[in-house]
């Protein structure tokens, strides 16, 4: 990457790479926006504004999905076959540990949700409608819970999957008060994948199964190449992952019915998970 990518001489001499200036750049205009938004000024300045080369590091950059084999070496990894411990989930043992560690991949991979998205649940986010389980994405007032774009807040069914894991189960053992993943902490930076994206990182280094273009966010890489294998409209694929739809009918009308998207999510199949193999003690 270092012959393509253009850095940044800040005044310490530290050097920023495209990639790093346009999350940077990206930070500023949401602040901006969020003041067009509240009206402390007319109108967004510099709209247009783009970060030079940032394009090609984009199409050079990108996420790759995570491939069918590393799927497998994730699904078979010590994490869902047996650990030493909690804190050494890479190694072989006895414990299968059913806590946010363990469900956070499976929910990523089965419903295309991102990473903070799922941190940052409540279990009081977890709600049903016409006997449909579903994740109730939105943002809080406190901050607490944010979303990356307006059309981020969603519902999102429970696949039928997660269920056949012990997903009912897990649901009643949690805290109706709390954070539905309460031992999976929040980054000191205050964002909610911060801390469980770098133990990933780690735990990808240890079991063998990292790549330099996968990361975490494969696993919605993943998610939409399974919709598309599937058949899923791309219409109702967008609605269940929060993706924006910049065409003008798009507009209209109201979102997809949750009922309609759970039909839509339980066509996506996986088969590097086996729930025989995975259910283990629920």
């Amino acid at each position: 990457m270092r012959d393509h990518v253009a850095t940044l001489k800040m005044a310490n001499g530290e050097t920023v790479s495209i990639v790093t200036q346009e999350k940077y750049f990206r930070f500023f205009k949401a602040l901006i926006r969020w003041g067009v938004d509240e009206a402390h000024i007319p109108t967004m300045p510099g709209e247009k504004i783009k970060i030079a080369g940032a394009s090609k590091v984009k199409s050079i950059d990108q996420r790759r999905p995570y491939s069918p084999d590393q799927l497998k070496a994730i699904f078979g990894s010590p994490l869902y076959t047996g650990c030493e411990s909690v804190v050494r989930r890479h190694k072989p043992g006895s414990k299968v540990i059913r806590d946010g560690y363990w469900w956070t991949p499976l929910i990523a991979l089965t419903t295309g949700m991102r990473l903070g998205e799922i941190i940052q649940l409540d279990t009081a986010d977890v709600k049903e409608e016409g006997g449909i389980t579903y994740f109730d994405i939105t943002k809080s007032e406190d901050g607490t819970k944010r979303l990356k774009t307006a059309s981020s807040a969603r519902r999102v069914p429970v696949p039928a999957i997660l269920f056949d894991l012990g997903f009912a189960e897990m649901l009643k053992r949690a805290d109706p008060k709390r954070r539905l993943f309460e031992e999976v902490e929040i980054g000191k930076t205050g964002f909610p994948s911060h801390a469980f994206s770098k133990w990933w990182g780690r735990f990808a280094r240890s079991v063998g199964f990292q790549e330099d273009r996968t990361a975490f966010h494969s696993f919605r890489h993943a998610f939409a190449d399974g919709c598309r294998d599937a058949g899923v409209p791309d219409a109702l694929a967008k609605a269940v992952m929060g993706h924006t739809d910049g065409s003008v009918h798009a507009l209209y009308g109201s979102k997809p019915p949750v009922a309609l998207l759970k039909e839509a999510i339980d066509r996506v199949k996986f088969p590097a998970i086996d729930p025989k193999k995975l259910v283990g003690k629920a």
